[in-house]
């Protein structure tokens, strides 16, 4: 059996119908940047969110627009987890700003925050954790601590749509959120393309910033320095059919999740946490092995495809080689492995893996 790490095909050919029906009409309007279904979709977003939105062309792009809009510039820094996906921390640079990097708790992967204290300088600006694998970080001990220092909180949830904290949607603790829906993503296009959501203010500050600081009244009026940030209008139109399922293919995942925790609770693997107050919508499902590179090439021998969500905690990369210790997020990055749990898998492909992870393991 071949059991890809993820399937945006089975996904696409499950809705095709509407899908090519929303291209070929953004094709026949020539609405490619912005236009009727970028603007459809971003209002959609609002209303789905409960708050104001700005769509623009991937979640890089809105990390970068976000710290932006904030007054992020040279001399500030950023406090960030390690553990996460580059551009956290190139966005940051892109900037002129400096990312500090802060360590991990083992039990959901989310920042520690009682670590964070000791990372604050005269230069600290903000604070941008990231909601790792598919729930958010604990939010109220987090936005007291930004409160206590004037500090913006940006949220990337670039994992996590969909997600619930306390039943409340992501966001609703922070200044500004980041989205991303690039493939393979909870909510995902067929190109790239993210969004901010947050305060009012900054999102109509970023609104300005995506587009060349372009005047909504002439065309050719810019008032300030700005950015190509853009969203195209065909990822929003696909983005506007998708996001009527997002819920239920977050419950897929979350029932694929369950799946696994079942099928390899008596293992020694380290099996995900959901916390307690978090809605867990598993835009990963990643385990804990100490034999992880053994036990992903016995997968991939056997059909099965996996990823390691991430390999090298961003201070560690050669692009910033810092000097930080931080002994969670390199203990995960040497032993996480993320098994296929996107929405559409069968519950015997879930067994297949099941079964082939169990015989790895019976096999040491």
């Amino acid at each position: 059996m071949e059991i890809t790490y993820g399937n945006p095909l089975r996904q696409y050919l499950s809705i095709k119908k509407e899908i090519d029906t929303v291209m070929d009409d953004c094709i026949e309007r020539s609405s490619f940047i912005g236009g009727y279904w970028h603007d459809r979709f971003e209002a959609e977003l609002e209303n789905y969110l409960g708050t104001h939105a700005a769509l623009a062309g991937s979640g890089t792009a809105s990390q970068h627009l976000a710290l932006l809009a904030c007054g992020i510039g040279p001399g500030d820094e950023v406090i960030v987890p390690s553990m996460t996906f580059f551009s956290t921390a190139e966005t940051v640079s892109q900037t002129g700003a400096t990312p500090v990097f802060c360590d991990i708790k083992l039990d959901d992967y989310c920042v520690d925050p009682t670590l964070l204290e000791s990372h604050i300088t005269s230069k600290t600006r903000a604070f941008m954790p990231v909601d790792l694998y598919g729930q958010q970080c604990d939010y109220r001990p987090l936005a007291l601590f930004c409160a206590k220092h004037d500090l913006h909180l940006i949220q990337d949830s670039a994992q996590s749509f969909g997600s619930r904290y306390y039943d409340l949607h992501v966001g609703e603790f922070a200044d500004l959120a980041i989205h991303s829906f690039y493939p393979g993503k909870n909510l995902d296009c067929m190109g790239d393309a993210g969004a901010v959501t947050g305060n009012e203010s900054l999102i109509k500050h970023i609104r300005e910033l995506r587009n060349h600081c372009r005047s909504n009244n002439e065309k050719y009026l810019h008032t300030g320095i700005g950015w190509n940030h853009r969203c195209d209008g065909l990822q929003a139109a696909i983005l506007s059919v998708k996001l009527k399922y997002v819920d239920t293919w977050n419950e897929q995942r979350r029932q694929n999740a369950e799946h696994y925790n079942y099928r390899l609770k008596d293992t020694d693997l380290i099996l995900p946490l959901e916390q307690f107050y978090n809605k867990h919508v598993y835009n990963q499902y990643c385990i804990l092995s100490t034999n992880r590179d053994q036990l992903a090439l016995f997968l991939d021998n056997k059909g099965v495809k996996t990823g390691k969500q991430f390999p090298r905690g961003c201070h560690s990369q050669p692009a910033y080689n810092s000097s930080h210790v931080l002994p969670n997020t390199e203990y995960v990055a040497e032993t996480c492995l993320s098994l296929p749990v996107w929405p559409g898998l069968t519950e015997g492909e879930i067994d297949y893996v099941c079964d082939n992870v169990l015989l790895y393991l019976d096999s040491k």
